[in-house]
Order: C-alpha cells, then sequence, then structure tokens
C-alpha cells in the first residue's frame, strides 16, 4: 500500500511539473508572437503615414485639392480673406489652392497629426487681374483653419485632424538647410510659383511640390491649430528645406525615420526602421 501510494504521489507531482513547463513554453511562445505581431503593426502603421505623405505629394504637384464648398476666398492687398459661406470649388475668385501643411503632436498628443489646405493669392497683389505670385512671399499664404488671431479665427475649419495608427508615436521632427538640422513643428508642400504674364497667362512649364518647414522656435511643443495656424499665416515663417525627417517609435523597440527630400526633383520619401533607438545614429533626438 506504501508502495503504490508512493508510486501515486511520484506520478502526480511528474504531472505538475510537465504542466509547469508547458505553461511556461506556451507563455513563451505566446510572446514571441505577440511581439512579432507588434512588430508587423509597427511596420505597416510607419506605411500608412508614408502612403499618406506620399498622397500629399502627388496632390500638391498635379494641383489637386477637395473642399467642402463652405468658404468663400477673396484676394485683398494684405492676402486671401476667407469667410462662411457657400461657394463651389473654383469659383472664389483671387484666391487659389498653393499647397498642405503637417502638424505632428497636435495638442501635446504625440499620436495626432493635423493636415492644412493652404490658399494663396491668385494674382499679385491681391488684385482682381494682373500676374501670378512668382513666390511665397507674393502669395501671402493663409490656411482653411481659424487661428488664434481674432482677424482669422471666424475662418471655417478645414483642418483634418487624424490619428497615428498602431500605436505609433512621434518622437522628432527635423528639416535641414544649408546651416544644418532645426527643430519644426510642420513641414509644408507648396506647389511651384509659375511665371505668367500682365493677363495672368502662365508662361512656365509644369509645377512640382516644393519642401518648407515653419521654423520660428518659439512655437510651443504640442501646439493646438490656431496657434500653429497664426504660423501658417505668415510666409516669413516659411523655410524652404533640403529634407524634413520624421522620427516614429512604436510598442515594440523599432523605430522608424522618415525622411523627406529632393534633389531638385519631385520629392520622395524614404523609410527607414531600427531596430533600437542607438542604431538611429541621433536622428531620433
Amino acid at each position: 500500500m506504501k508502495t503504490g501510494l508512493g508510486s501515486q504521489a511520484y506520478t502526480i507531482i511528474e504531472v505538475m511539473i510537465v504542466l509547469a513547463v508547458s505553461v511556461v513554453l506556451l507563455a513563451s511562445a505566446l510572446s514571441v508572437v505577440g511581439s512579432q505581431s507588434q512588430r508587423t503593426q509597427f511596420t505597416q502603421g510607419i506605411n500608412d503615414i508614408r502612403t499618406q505623405i506620399n498622397d500629399i505629394i502627388n496632390n500638391v504637384s498635379t494641383g489637386y485639392y477637395s473642399n467642402s464648398n463652405n468658404f468663400t476666398c477673396s484676394g485683398t492687398p494684405t492676402g486671401p480673406n476667407i469667410i462662411n459661406g457657400v461657394n463651389n470649388q473654383g469659383t472664389n475668385g483671387g484666391c487659389t489652392f498653393i499647397g498642405r501643411a503637417v502638424q505632428f503632436k497636435v495638442n501635446g498628443d504625440n499620436r495626432q497629426f493635423d493636415i492644412y489646405n493652404l490658399v494663396g493669392l491668385q494674382f499679385a497683389g491681391g488684385g482682381p487681374s494682373g500676374s501670378a505670385p512668382a513666390s511665397l512671399a507674393e502669395a501671402m499664404p493663409v490656411a482653411i483653419a481659424p487661428s488664434a488671431n481674432a482677424v482669422h479665427s471666424l475662418v471655417p475649419i478645414g483642418q483634418v485632424l487624424q490619428q497615428l495608427s498602431y500605436g505609433l508615436q512621434v518622437v522628432s521632427m527635423h528639416y535641414v538647410d544649408g546651416l544644418g538640422p532645426h527643430t519644426t513643428a510642420a513641414v509644408a508642400f507648396i506647389s511651384s510659383f509659375n511665371q505668367s504674364d500682365s493677363s495672368g497667362n502662365l508662361i512656365s512649364g509644369s509645377k512640382v511640390a516644393s519642401l518648407w518647414a515653419i521654423q520660428p522656435t518659439d512655437i510651443p511643443t504640442g501646439a493646438n491649430s490656431p496657434t500653429l495656424v497664426n504660423f501658417l499665416d505668415n510666409s516669413g515663417n516659411y523655410a524652404s528645406a533640403n529634407s524634413v525627417t520624421v522620427c516614429f517609435s512604436g510598442p515594440t523597440n523599432q523605430y522608424g525615420l522618415l525622411t523627406i527630400g529632393s534633389n531638385g526633383r519631385q520629392l520622395t520619401t524614404k523609410l527607414d526602421v531600427y531596430g533600437t533607438l542607438s542604431q538611429a545614429n541621433g536622428q531620433c533626438s
């Protein structure tokens, strides 16, 4: 009887050991599968934002813009004047779409980003006719979004607030010009300015999207939309950029660096994914 009991007890211990080992192996397997799933989602999420940036570049290059027709815009000597009202696309005399801007870390949230449509004067000086603007300064850009400035506070909401997918967050954003890298809060894609004759007829070739960064260092980190629009509404705040880099992190230890730039041609994007922060070589600081 004792032998039987002893054998039975030993068998129970063996079973418990096997179960414990099985649980450990299952947990390990689930951890590996979960980690791989997060890495796959990270790749998908960062490719999604890259696709959106590429779409913005293509739309600016081809001059394609959509709007809800809930505003009217007219050209004035002080720049485009936007007010509420119904006006079909293409019928806003004196104004024209010139590009889009993207702001990350909206309202201090590393997962949120805003996309703004930008308009400019159709004719330099804001008159009813004449030459098309030859520069961003002559176009006098204005975002279709309300700003903190009382003059533009009644502009209808036209920006699109979105959230990065799969737990992605923005770590940092920099632009590079002839003087080196600088921190920025937003990047703008502006259609090239063609020359025109006195009747407003274009005399140059096709448009391309040029790259700009919003450069003031006094833009609060994670500014709200009206604050950022204050800077978008002043051409003096735009810095011509050779390239812009946006660093993303995710639930895993991976980091993604999205680089936007060109060599005097059409803008392109490049994506680099790093397994650790140190592998990013300081580009995500």
